[in-house]
């Protein structure tokens, strides 16, 4: 998530929101920041849940399942 985040800003900051200024950029960069904790909380929390509720194996089934579908 966060290169993700760190290229829309690099973009956004060297094209269409350049004229901010410094102190503006840090309050987009703080915001944005936030945003990708939170969606990243997220599975996080669904994965420990699932582990707590199902055990280890079903976290591993769930990520190796991720990794087939990334390669398909």
């Amino acid at each position: 998530y966060e290169a993700a985040t760190q290229a829309a800003l690099h973009d956004l900051f060297a094209g269409p929101l350049q004229h901010l200024p410094p102190e503006d950029r840090k309050k987009i960069e703080r915001f944005s920041r936030t945003l990708t904790n939170r969606c990243a909380h997220v599975p996080t929390v669904g994965l420990k849940q699932l582990a707590h509720e199902h055990g280890v194996e079903s976290v591993e089934t769930f990520l190796r399942a991720l990794d087939e579908d990334a390669g398909a």
